[in-house]
């Protein structure tokens, strides 16, 4: 979707990208989300990916030339409707996590970038990871991990340094508060800039809702919102790229600091989406409706289908208790 404004074709199939990473001796970029990436209605990080990242002139031309891209749905992405009872209903996709993966030309992978951040944050990412492959890649398998270990443990150090609202070793995700307003403190540090082929994007969005608000009434309510979130979206983007960095990619490094051999690509996707995300893919309500919490509802308020089975992820395969079997404790 929206490929025409970034000039990036994808692999759909990891064996495909593996096969045309060995003939270039590139990495490959392996983006894990909820939904397709050529729909519309995929998860709203895969959404502003396409606004906010892809289309910059800048890392646009990396990733064309320096990775081999791919990119894969974990599961459909969930899509929540509100009714209204007379007729009306609000359908919209619900927000979904999706992470950046750096793979070797073997699809061993080395790094991950979860969330959303700034263009100016993912063009650092993709140069260090670049660099990170280069020096690891030359070595034996044995020196191959050192290299990675070692970035992952001096990166995690680093940030722990910059700034104490990094999450420390023994802290869970769950503990930790995106909303709070210390984040948006250390994010104003950090301001958002656009690249002008984005903003284009964004208006001709724009001007087509706003069309679409002025033949169907009844479709403007769903509309303003997304309209009026667009004015502070540079301030959204920098709170979200502090959090994803400072807690989110921060955890997955201490993933890979204790990890003792390299993890399997499908394990650590398990891993990020249970651990990090806290949306376990073995979940059939991922995460969204544990069974400890009350809603004075039936049943909490699921409603599962009779007639039908619920689409299982690819890798609902893999055992829970299988997930951290290379992992050291």
């Amino acid at each position: 979707r929206f490929a025409r404004h970034s000039k990036l074709y994808w692999h759909t199939s990891l064996s495909s990208a593996m096969e045309q990473a060995r003939n270039t001796n590139r990495p490959i970029l392996s983006l894990r989300m909820l939904g397709r990436l050529d729909e519309d209605l995929s998860c709203a990080n895969s959404r502003f990916f396409r606004t906010f990242l892809y289309p910059d002139p800048e890392i646009a031309a990396s990733l064309r030339e320096d990775f081999v891209l791919h990119w894969q749905g974990v599961r459909d992405v969930p899509v929540v409707t509100i009714d209204f009872g007379d007729g009306r209903k609000l359908r919209q996709p619900l927000t979904g996590n999706s992470v950046h993966l750096l793979l070797d030309t073997q699809g061993r992978p080395i790094d991950a970038l979860p969330g959303l951040v700034s263009p100016d944050s993912f063009k650092v990412w993709i140069s260090e990871v670049d660099q990170l492959w280069s020096s690891a890649d030359r070595g034996s398998d044995t020196t191959f991990w050192d290299a990675v270990t070692t970035f992952h443990r001096d990166r995690a150090e680093r940030r722990r340094g910059e700034s104490t609202l990094a999450i420390t070793p023994n802290q869970s995700i769950s503990e930790l508060n995106p909303l709070d307003p210390k984040w948006t403190e250390l994010a104003a540090s950090r301001p958002t800039t656009l690249s002008a082929t984005s903003y284009q994007l964004i208006n001709q969005l724009q001007a087509g809702a706003e069309i679409a608000m002025r033949l169907a009434p009844t479709k403007s309510f769903a509309e303003v919102p997304i309209l009026r979130s667009v004015q502070p979206v540079e301030q959204t983007i920098a709170r979200d790229t502090v959090f994803n960095l400072y807690a989110l990619q921060t955890r997955i490094d201490d993933m890979f600091a204790r990890a003792s051999q390299p993890i399997d690509y499908d394990e650590l996707t398990q891993l990020i989406y249970s651990e990090v995300f806290q949306m376990p893919l073995d979940d059939p309500w991922l995460g969204l409706a544990p069974e400890s919490r009350f809603a004075a509802l039936e049943n909490g308020g699921r409603i599962v289908p009779d007639d039908s089975t619920a689409r299982k992820s690819d890798l609902s395969s893999i055992p829970p208790s299988g997930l951290n079997s290379k992992l050291a404790r």
